[in-house]
Protein backbone atom coordinates (compact mmCIF):
# COMPACT_ATOMS: atom_id res chain seq x y z
CA UNK A 1 0.00 0.00 0.00
CA UNK A 2 1.35 3.40 -0.67
CA UNK A 3 1.51 5.73 2.12
CA UNK A 4 2.24 8.89 0.56
CA UNK A 5 -1.51 10.39 -0.33
CA UNK A 6 -2.07 13.45 -2.61
CA UNK A 7 -2.80 16.90 -1.05
CA UNK A 8 -5.53 18.45 -1.92
CA UNK A 9 -3.84 21.45 -4.14
CA UNK A 10 -6.24 21.82 -7.17
CA UNK A 11 -4.88 22.46 -9.55
CA UNK A 12 -1.64 20.97 -9.23
CA UNK A 13 1.16 22.03 -11.76
CA UNK A 14 2.42 19.27 -13.75
CA UNK A 15 5.73 18.96 -12.23
CA UNK A 16 4.69 19.21 -8.23
CA UNK A 17 4.30 15.91 -6.44
CA UNK A 18 2.49 16.88 -3.58
CA UNK A 19 2.64 14.39 -0.86
CA UNK A 20 0.24 14.56 2.72
CA UNK A 21 2.95 13.19 4.73
CA UNK A 22 6.46 11.44 4.05
CA UNK A 23 9.24 10.52 5.81
CA UNK A 24 11.71 12.36 4.20
CA UNK A 25 11.23 14.24 0.75
CA UNK A 26 14.78 13.08 -0.83
CA UNK A 27 14.27 9.14 0.52
CA UNK A 28 10.89 9.06 -1.05
CA UNK A 29 12.53 10.97 -4.31
CA UNK A 30 15.86 8.52 -4.44
CA UNK A 31 13.55 5.62 -4.00
CA UNK A 32 11.09 6.45 -7.08
CA UNK A 33 13.74 8.40 -9.26
CA UNK A 34 13.44 6.10 -12.54
CA UNK A 35 10.27 7.34 -12.63
CA UNK A 36 10.27 11.17 -12.03
CA UNK A 37 11.62 13.65 -14.50
CA UNK A 38 13.73 16.16 -14.83
CA UNK A 39 12.67 19.02 -12.64
CA UNK A 40 10.18 17.59 -11.17
CA UNK A 41 9.14 18.90 -7.30
CA UNK A 42 8.51 16.56 -4.52
CA UNK A 43 6.63 18.57 -1.81
CA UNK A 44 5.12 17.79 1.63
CA UNK A 45 3.42 19.90 4.42
CA UNK A 46 4.21 17.05 6.91
CA UNK A 47 7.88 15.92 6.65
CA UNK A 48 8.50 13.05 9.94
CA UNK A 49 12.20 12.34 9.47
CA UNK A 50 14.16 14.52 7.88
CA UNK A 51 17.73 14.19 7.37
CA UNK A 52 20.59 16.88 6.76
CA UNK A 53 24.30 16.92 6.17
CA UNK A 54 26.15 14.20 7.71
CA UNK A 55 23.24 12.30 9.09
CA UNK A 56 21.75 14.83 11.40
CA UNK A 57 18.38 15.36 11.98
CA UNK A 58 16.80 18.03 9.77
CA UNK A 59 13.78 19.39 12.06
CA UNK A 60 10.73 20.27 10.28
CA UNK A 61 7.80 21.84 12.63
CA UNK A 62 4.39 22.86 10.73
CA UNK A 63 5.45 26.28 8.30
CA UNK A 64 8.70 24.81 7.14
CA UNK A 65 8.77 24.69 3.19
CA UNK A 66 9.79 21.19 2.77
CA UNK A 67 10.80 19.84 -0.95
CA UNK A 68 12.67 17.72 -3.18
CA UNK A 69 14.09 18.71 -6.81
CA UNK A 70 15.26 16.25 -9.38
CA UNK A 71 17.74 16.99 -11.55
CA UNK A 72 19.25 15.25 -14.32
CA UNK A 73 22.65 15.04 -16.18
CA UNK A 74 24.16 17.08 -13.09
CA UNK A 75 28.16 17.35 -14.20
CA UNK A 76 29.92 14.85 -11.76
CA UNK A 77 32.85 17.18 -11.78
CA UNK A 78 30.71 19.69 -9.65
CA UNK A 79 28.82 17.62 -7.69
CA UNK A 80 31.11 18.40 -4.53
CA UNK A 81 29.94 22.22 -4.49
CA UNK A 82 26.83 21.93 -5.70
CA UNK A 83 25.04 22.30 -2.35
CA UNK A 84 26.81 25.96 -2.54
CA UNK A 85 25.21 26.78 -5.62
CA UNK A 86 21.76 25.23 -4.45
CA UNK A 87 21.66 27.74 -2.08
CA UNK A 88 22.59 30.49 -4.31
CA UNK A 89 19.31 29.49 -6.12
CA UNK A 90 17.49 29.62 -2.63
CA UNK A 91 18.51 33.31 -2.36
CA UNK A 92 17.78 34.34 -5.65
CA UNK A 93 14.07 32.55 -5.34
CA UNK A 94 13.34 34.27 -2.16
CA UNK A 95 14.98 37.67 -3.38
CA UNK A 96 12.44 37.45 -6.43
CA UNK A 97 9.42 37.19 -4.62
CA UNK A 98 10.40 39.59 -1.76
CA UNK A 99 12.58 42.52 -2.73
CA UNK A 100 13.02 43.71 0.46
CA UNK A 101 14.90 41.09 1.44
CA UNK A 102 17.78 41.73 -1.62
CA UNK A 103 21.38 41.40 -0.58
CA UNK A 104 20.28 40.21 2.94
CA UNK A 105 20.74 36.76 2.71
CA UNK A 106 23.79 34.68 2.63
CA UNK A 107 25.34 31.08 2.44
CA UNK A 108 27.08 29.02 4.80
CA UNK A 109 29.33 26.95 4.62
CA UNK A 110 28.26 24.24 3.47
CA UNK A 111 24.51 24.13 3.02
CA UNK A 112 22.91 26.26 4.88
CA UNK A 113 20.77 30.10 4.14
CA UNK A 114 21.11 32.49 6.73
CA UNK A 115 19.44 36.07 7.00
CA UNK A 116 20.44 38.08 10.18
CA UNK A 117 22.93 35.80 11.10
CA UNK A 118 20.10 32.98 11.61
CA UNK A 119 19.40 30.20 9.29
CA UNK A 120 16.69 30.67 7.13
CA UNK A 121 17.05 27.47 5.26
CA UNK A 122 18.88 24.22 4.56
CA UNK A 123 20.03 22.42 1.72
CA UNK A 124 20.83 18.46 1.25
CA UNK A 125 21.96 17.58 -2.29
CA UNK A 126 21.85 13.66 -2.40
CA UNK A 127 23.08 11.58 -5.90
CA UNK A 128 22.72 8.94 -8.12
CA UNK A 129 25.90 8.24 -10.38
CA UNK A 130 24.95 6.11 -13.79
CA UNK A 131 28.18 5.79 -14.89
CA UNK A 132 27.90 7.50 -18.18
CA UNK A 133 29.10 10.58 -19.48
CA UNK A 134 25.68 12.42 -19.11
CA UNK A 135 26.61 13.22 -15.48
CA UNK A 136 24.40 12.13 -11.83
CA UNK A 137 20.51 12.36 -11.81
CA UNK A 138 20.47 14.54 -8.81
CA UNK A 139 17.90 15.45 -5.80
CA UNK A 140 18.31 18.98 -3.89
CA UNK A 141 16.22 18.83 -0.73
CA UNK A 142 15.69 22.40 0.61
CA UNK A 143 13.90 22.92 4.16
CA UNK A 144 12.76 26.57 3.93
CA UNK A 145 11.39 27.76 7.59
CA UNK A 146 8.41 29.81 5.71
CA UNK A 147 6.04 30.15 8.63
CA UNK A 148 7.46 27.97 10.88
CA UNK A 149 7.34 27.76 15.13
CA UNK A 150 10.13 27.09 16.57
CA UNK A 151 9.03 27.67 19.89
CA UNK A 152 7.89 24.24 20.98
CA UNK A 153 11.10 22.43 19.68
CA UNK A 154 13.68 20.81 22.41
CA UNK A 155 16.31 23.39 23.35
CA UNK A 156 19.11 23.26 20.70
CA UNK A 157 17.68 20.83 18.45
CA UNK A 158 17.53 23.70 15.69
CA UNK A 159 20.25 26.02 16.12
CA UNK A 160 19.29 29.90 15.88
CA UNK A 161 16.35 29.42 13.08
CA UNK A 162 14.26 32.48 11.83
CA UNK A 163 11.17 32.18 9.82
CA UNK A 164 10.29 34.39 6.78
CA UNK A 165 6.99 35.20 8.35
CA UNK A 166 9.11 36.76 11.30
CA UNK A 167 11.01 39.23 8.90
CA UNK A 168 8.22 40.44 6.52
CA UNK A 169 4.41 41.41 6.38
CA UNK A 170 3.60 39.11 3.48
CA UNK A 171 5.07 35.89 3.09
CA UNK A 172 4.77 34.05 -0.37
CA UNK A 173 2.26 31.54 -1.14
CA UNK A 174 4.13 28.00 -1.37
CA UNK A 175 3.14 27.27 -5.15
CA UNK A 176 5.39 30.22 -6.07
CA UNK A 177 8.42 29.91 -3.74
CA UNK A 178 8.04 26.14 -5.27
CA UNK A 179 8.31 27.40 -8.96
CA UNK A 180 10.54 30.06 -7.92
CA UNK A 181 13.28 27.19 -6.23
CA UNK A 182 12.71 25.31 -9.36
CA UNK A 183 13.31 28.04 -11.96
CA UNK A 184 16.36 28.76 -10.82
CA UNK A 185 18.20 24.88 -9.81
CA UNK A 186 16.87 24.41 -13.36
CA UNK A 187 18.81 27.44 -15.02
CA UNK A 188 21.83 26.17 -12.92
CA UNK A 189 21.65 23.16 -13.66
CA UNK A 190 21.49 24.39 -17.56
CA UNK A 191 24.45 26.25 -17.01
CA UNK A 192 26.39 23.63 -15.76
CA UNK A 193 25.54 22.00 -18.68
CA UNK A 194 26.38 25.08 -21.37
CA UNK A 195 28.82 25.47 -24.01
CA UNK A 196 29.66 28.20 -22.48
CA UNK A 197 29.80 26.31 -19.23
CA UNK A 198 33.53 27.83 -17.66
CA UNK A 199 32.18 31.63 -18.43
CA UNK A 200 28.99 31.26 -16.43
CA UNK A 201 30.62 28.81 -14.12
CA UNK A 202 33.01 31.71 -13.13
CA UNK A 203 30.07 34.20 -12.74
CA UNK A 204 28.31 31.65 -10.43
CA UNK A 205 31.44 31.15 -7.95
CA UNK A 206 31.82 35.33 -7.69
CA UNK A 207 28.22 35.08 -6.84
CA UNK A 208 28.76 32.38 -4.08
CA UNK A 209 31.97 34.34 -2.70
CA UNK A 210 30.16 37.85 -2.85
Amino acid sequence: MNDFISAAIDPLPSWLKCLEVCPSTNTWAIEHLAQLDHGTVIFTRRQTQGHGQNGRVWHSPPGVLTLSVVLDRVPTAQLSGFSLIAGLAVIYAIEDLIPSLHNQLRLKWTNDVWLNQRKLAGVLCEGVTNNLSDGTKLVVGIGLNHRANFANLEIGSVRNPISLHEVVPIVPDEILLLERLRHYLLQTVGILQSSHYSTCFSALLAAVRD
